[in-house]
């Protein structure tokens, strides 16, 4: 690619390669994928590296089941590949939803899922329902590989744990055994190609008729995207009914999220919203985990 925003553009083919750039340019050299969001920040000039290293080389571009319905993506994966993907609508299609949902189909066919992540934007679509899935980033550097759960990675808006010398290689969801169910809400003030002013995802896991595991992840309510602890709390291991669920989201909205006043939408409303968003992607995740029965 060219890039008259740098004085440098690189192309690995390895990671091996990408890694040994990034660590001899340390804090001058950023990381391009798809380019979505980085090339409106080096346009601005938001930021300023001498270096760009293009990664679209490297063989991140996968989704894999791991063999125990566990399923691996690659950090270069697409949103379009993802959003078409057969393996993930039928183990996964509330992902695939997020990602039909993430933008226009030039963003689509562009932007990847380890650019949404490390992106680090609190309303991302696919941090949102993986936070929810317990998911796994792994990542690897000069002194080898390591991992973290997604919700950890995250350090604020637009800051993670990434180190200037290391690449996203993938992101794995864990197994899930049994039955399950799942939601993402994204609430905005159009129908499409905006970003969220409230999300929410959950995952359940039901036991009969009582809530055995649940999962409520927050998006545009923090500087992070978050787990609703509280509301969890509040419903695992109770009788599901709506009355309990409606307790839940009222108790996400005042006790788990934070809210600011900014141009896409007051705090009062954002809080307001939170309760009606949490409460759909529960009832709907509980709906889909018994089959469409409430």
């Amino acid at each position: 690619m060219r890039a008259p925003l740098a004085k440098a553009v690189f192309e690995p083919e390895t990671v091996e390669e990408a890694i040994n750039i990034l660590h001899e340019k340390g804090e001058d050299a950023a990381i391009i994928a798809g380019g979505t969001d980085l090339i409106i920040s080096l346009r601005e000039g938001v930021i300023q590296p001498a270096n760009i290293v293009d990664i679209l080389k490297l063989p991140l571009n996968y989704i894999k089941g791991t063999g125990k319905k566990g399923i691996r993506i690659g950090a270069t994966t697409t949103v379009k590949d993802i959003s078409t993907s057969k393996l993930l609508k039928n183990e996964l299609p509330v992902l695939v939803d997020a990602g039909i949902h993430l933008g226009g189909p030039q963003t689509i066919a562009l932007a990847t899922i380890g650019g949404n992540i490390c992106n680090a934007s609190p309303c991302a679509n696919f941090t949102n329902v993986l936070v929810a899935f317990d998911a796994v980033v792994r990542m690897k550097g000069p002194e080898g590989d390591r991992e973290m759960m997604l919700k950890d990675f995250f350090r604020g808006p637009g800051m993670t744990e990434l180190k200037a010398s290391e690449v996203l290689i993938e992101i794995e969801m864990p197994a899930i055994s049994g039955v399950y169910g799942a939601s993402y809400v994204k609430h905005t003030l159009r129908k499409e190609m905006d970003i969220a002013i409230v999300g929410a995802a959950a995952f359940i896991a039901p036991d009969v008729d009582k809530v055995a595991k649940i999962r409520i992840a927050l998006g545009s309510v923090g500087a992070t995207v978050l787990l609703a602890e509280n509301a969890q709390e509040l419903l695992e291991g109770k009788a599901f009914s709506p009355h309990l669920a409606e307790t839940a989201a009222k108790t996400a909205a005042e006790k788990d999220a934070s809210y600011i006043d900014d141009v896409r939408a007051s705090a009062a409303y954002r809080k307001k919203i939170t309760q009606v968003a949490v409460k759909k992607a529960i009832t709907e995740a509980w709906a889909s985990a018994k089959g469409g029965k409430l």
